[in-house]
Formats: C-alpha cells, structure tokens, sequence
C-alpha cells in the first residue's frame, strides 16, 4: 500500500481511468518506460522512433523516443516489445543506465543473465531489488505493485 500511495502521489503510475490501480497486473515495457519518463519530469525529445512496433503518437511513444536517444533502454533489433512483461533484470538495467551505469562494488550471484550482471549486482547491492525465499528471480515478470516498490526504493536512494 505504501509503494502505491508513493507513485501514485507523484503521478508516475495511471490506473484504468476509474481510480483502480491495478497492483496484480502485470508491468509491460511500454508502461514501465512510460513512468521512468514521467519520473524525470516528461523531457521533450527530438528523437524519432526507431523501433518497428513503436507507432507515432500513442501514450508511450514520446518515452520509448526519449529513453532510447538517451541510451536507457534498446529493443529486441527493430522492435522494442511494448507489450511484452518486464523483468526484474530488465529493469535493474534500465534503471542503472539511468542512474549512469555505476560500476557495482561486487558481483552478487542473483542468477540473472549474462547482460544483466553489473545493473543486478548494483541494484541488490543498493537495496533496489530484493530477494526473497526464491532469490532474486531475475527473469520473472513484475507486477504493478512490485514495480511500485522498486522504483519507491529507487527514488528514495537519490
């Protein structure tokens, strides 16, 4: 309840236009991007958009543009998988090429894939990702309230 009350305050999250947030559904790329943009105060981007599935004009395409010219996010070759979930891994790195890609103070074994080890190590090493009785599950989906707390924790690391 916290991690919601905490993004919804600061506008980063909408809901489905009748006031419900929907905690249990799950975070896609598009939405994910689309808060992170609206976190840095909705930037103004002369970008085009790269990405073959990213349409001129919809809610999240002014995001995807900014976030890609500003090397945050890439996609899978000419597509960026809008409605595919996001992963835990996939946002510690999303998040860490925000914060500036810090270089972590060790590795931490989270059992992420090969691209994702520096932003996962850095992520737990922070407190950003938590792990649980199943670890860190890197590769798992994340729900709106599970993205609510990471980026509660994220922002209030700043």
């Amino acid at each position: 309840k916290k991690a919601i009350e905490f993004v919804t305050a600061r506008e980063l999250f909408e809901g489905d236009g009748e006031g419900h947030f929907m905690p249990d559904q799950t975070m896609d790329r598009a939405m994910f991007v689309t808060v992170l943009w609206r976190l840095m105060r909705q930037p103004d981007t002369d970008a085009s958009i790269v990405f073959d599935d990213v349409p001129e004009g919809e809610w999240y395409s002014e995001a995807i543009a900014w976030a890609y010219e500003n090397g945050i996010i890439e996609g899978y070759g000419d597509e960026f998988g809008l409605n595919d979930p996001v992963t835990r891994e996939q946002i510690a790195v999303i998040l860490w090429r925000l914060k500036g890609k810090p270089e972590p103070k060790e590795t931490i074994a989270t059992g992420c894939s090969d691209w994702a080890v520096d932003a996962m190590s850095w992520a737990v090493k922070i407190g950003i990702i938590e792990g649980d009785e199943g670890g860190y599950r890197p590769t798992n989906d994340v729900k709106r309230v599970e993205c609510a707390a990471i980026l509660m924790r994220y922002i209030n690391l700043k």
